[in-house]
């Protein structure tokens, strides 16, 4: 057995055999919610974020599993950072493409330049060199029925005017999981995942009116991040591949919930409007 693939199991034994879940992003919203509920579950989570201080803090709280900052647009980063989450843990048993952003909502033409290349470059490119690093260990892990999920959006299955930007880049997500999922082998699955509206900061692009307001929409019902995870983690863990694989997935209850967010947003922004009138 070549060394490398022997520390592999060596390691992989010394973790008791634990699922691993590598997940980006892992730094706050949704990637730090499914880090800290998979941890519950008894994965060992591998998280990566370009927060320098927020990956100690959770390296500190959580020894057994690791968190290092990476940045996902830098594929050299990338590449070795796979390497060695590999060689310590094995390949992971599930992959998930979390790391995203956003801009403020404008017309194509007023976008900037730096927008547009952030955008692409960690919505897509960074998705991209992630699966890319990966997936060779991946596909030689027969033993495994491992999962890569790359979070999508609602905005990757409609057009949103003054969203451009971010809509290709979850249209382009889109494609390339059906297309992944027609090249991994027969025990791998492929998707991507519509995690439906969860307020986090990201939603300050959409409604800037809700900065600061991320607690009071969840004190009225609007899905946050542990909320998400509390359902949604558990629902990737149990899909299976004849289900899913090449699908575009939905969140469980995706429209009701949805529906609902969106009303307590625009009551949110309304008070705020109301408030700022009065001033």
């Amino acid at each position: 057995v070549a060394p490398k693939l022997a520390l592999s199991f060596i390691m992989a034994e010394q973790k008791e055999n634990k699922p691993v879940a590598v997940i980006t992003g892992a730094s706050k919203g949704i990637g730090l919610a499914a880090s800290l509920k998979f941890i519950e579950l008894g994965y060992t989570v591998i998280g990566c974020a370009r927060s320098k201080d927020k990956m100690t803090e959770l390296q500190t709280k959580y020894p057994s599993c690791s968190f290092s900052p990476i940045d996902v647009t830098n594929a050299k980063e990338v590449e070795s950072w796979s390497k060695t989450v590999i060689d310590k843990y094995g390949s992971p048993d599930i992959l998930i493409n979390n790391a995203g952003v956003a801009c403020d909502k404008a017309p194509i033409e007023d976008v900037s330049i730096k927008n547009l290349d952030l955008i692409i470059d960690v919505n897509i490119k960074g998705v991209m060199y992630t699966i890319k690093y990966f997936m060779p260990a991946m596909k030689a892990n027969k033993d495994k029925q491992s999962k890569i999920i790359s979070i999508s959006s609602p905005s990757g299955r409609i057009g949103i005017a003054n969203m451009s930007p971010y809509c290709a880049s979850k249209w382009a997500i889109e494609g390339l999981m059906l297309s992944i999922a027609k090249e991994v082998p027969e025990y791998m699955t492929a998707i991507a995942y519509n995690p439906g509206g969860i307020i986090t900061e990201m939603i300050y692009c959409l409604m800037p009116e809700l900065n600061g307001k991320i607690d009071e929409c969840i004190k009225l019902g609007a899905i946050g991040p542990k909320q998400w995870a509390d359902v949604c983690v558990p629902h990737i863990i149990g899909m299976k591949r004849d289900d899913v694989n090449g699908k575009p997935i939905d969140r469980p209850n995706l429209k009701e919930l949805l529906s609902n967010n969106w009303k307590i947003y625009r009551q949110i922004k309304q008070q705020v409007l109301d408030e700022q009138a009065k001033k």
